[in-house]
């Protein structure tokens, strides 16, 4: 990165309609190879334009809601307690 070029704050980004891989991997807190992968799986939807991927911020946020509920359901699951039928061990 030029050392002249400001960096850009996740609300500066969440201004925009459209960002770059870096920005949107840097929203999520995952890294740029790790965003690829999100893009390629078809999980968020990206743009080309002159060649350039762009993904759209909205996107990004129906992903990331989407991340949680599942985490948050994975957490119910997980705690959830054994059914555990008499007689077996």
């Amino acid at each position: 990165m030029n050392t002249s070029q400001e960096v850009k704050s996740t609300a500066d980004i969440r201004a925009q309609f459209l960002c770059s891989i870096e920005d949107a991997a840097r929203l999520l807190g995952i890294g740029r190879s790790l965003m690829i992968e999100v893009l390629n799986d078809g999980a968020v939807k990206r743009k080309e334009i002159k060649g350039r991927i762009l993904i759209a911020i909205a996107d990004l946020e129906t992903f990331s809601a989407e991340l949680v509920k599942w985490q948050g359901e994975y957490r119910e699951v997980k705690r959830a307690k054994p059914n555990r039928k008499s007689g077996l061990k």
